[in-house]
């Protein structure tokens, strides 16, 4: 178990060959207000709300600080709070102040094994406090110039899971009432969050104009986190986190947007009139043709060697759709089946109109 998730964790090589593919257009401007204020001194004000806005009862760090003690002690040691979280934000990090405990919760349906388990990252509530003000300021990048894909439902303003499961449904519609075939592919990127390329996102997120400084912040928290797995009850030697965005860490959810951003922009201009949604790593395609279906899978390829991300092909499945006169659209390699779960909602070969 320890091997597994250390060799997990632990950098692997990128190819740059395919980068140039992947590279994305700056969007914002080089002295952009908002963009300065992301590394602009961390307030009070700002800490005291990261602190309340924190969920209770959730499991402590290595320190065992948990977020009450912080919320009632905050009126005592707010000033020496203030110090810390912003010399942590500007210098040099300790080793420890982004350490983390992994403690791996079952998947369901799992076998048992490693790869049956989800790894979750129990922070230091300091460091959590520190990233979630640093996820605020993020995020109001992120709201005022619009960067996030239309396709990404996660974490994108005035978007939301709900509008992915509906926009499937209608394109649904659109291909029986105007008597189309198509596929609904569901795309399974095997552990999508912990595979993440710290240098590829790193790159991402300078291409799109935002804060070099912000970016070399989060190259320093990468260059000391460490982890270590609770099995049984009893805590393994640390090892290094190499590449991942932390489950558990409160920029983790939009952080792994931005590094897909790129991916989905690309699906987006190969889809063309098809659908192309997502929610986080739940990525969703119908596609009418099977040279689109082809590409997107080109497409794919090229993603992993530049990304580290990885497709589960055995886990991607497709229904067909539509309008189903004769043959439907056929894909060597790829898995179809009558129904397929998407986002909790359940899509079949029944939504479709026979010939």
């Amino acid at each position: 178990m320890f091997r597994y998730f250390q060799n997990l964790y632990a950098k692997e090589e990128t190819r740059r060959n395919a980068e140039e593919l992947f590279e994305m257009e700056r969007v914002v401007p080089e002295n952009d207000e908002v963009n300065r204020a992301v590394m602009s001194e961390i307030t009070i004000d700002e800490l005291k709300n990261a602190i309340r806005t924190s969920q209770k009862r959730k499991s402590p760090g290595s320190d065992g600080l948990p977020v009450e003690f912080y919320q009632r002690t905050f009126d005592v040691i707010y000033r020496e709070l203030y110090h810390i979280i912003n010399e942590a934000m500007t210098n040099e990090l300790p080793s420890e102040f982004a350490d983390g405990t992994v403690v791996l919760i079952k998947k369901r349906g799992g076998d048992g094994t490693a790869r049956g388990f989800r790894p979750i990252s129990l922070l230091n509530v300091d460091y959590k406090i520190l990233s979630r003000v640093m996820k605020t300021r993020l995020e109001h990048i992120l709201r005022t110039h619009r960067i996030l894909s239309d396709a990404q439902k996660c974490a994108n303003t005035d978007r939301s899971i709900f509008q992915a499961t509906l926009s499937l449904k209608d394109r649904v519609a659109q291909l029986n009432a105007r008597k189309q075939k198509g596929k609904m592919i569901s795309f399974d990127m095997d552990h999508a969050f912990d595979r993440v390329s710290h240098e590829f996102l790193h790159r991402t997120l300078l291409s799109l104009g935002v804060n070099r400084d912000f970016v070399g912040w989060l190259s320093r928290v990468a260059d000391v986190a460490s982890s270590r797995l609770l099995i049984n009850g009893r805590l393994t030697q640390p090892f290094r986190i190499e590449r991942s965005v932390r489950q558990g860490d409160p920029l983790s959810m939009l952080l792994f947007v931005i590094y897909l951003h790129p991916l989905l922009t690309r699906l987006e201009r190969i889809c063309g009139g098809d659908l192309c949604v997502a929610y986080a790593d739940d990525i969703t395609i119908i596609a009418t043709s099977t040279d689109t279906i082809n590409r997107i899978f080109q497409l794919f390829d090229c993603f992993e060697l530049v990304s580290g991300a990885k497709l589960n092909r055995q886990k991607t499945v497709a229904i067909d759709v539509g309008f189903v006169n004769g043959e439907p659209l056929t894909v060597p390699g790829l898995q179809t089946t009558e129904k397929v779960k998407i986002l909790g909602v359940f899509f079949c070969q029944l939504d479709q109109v026979n010939g």
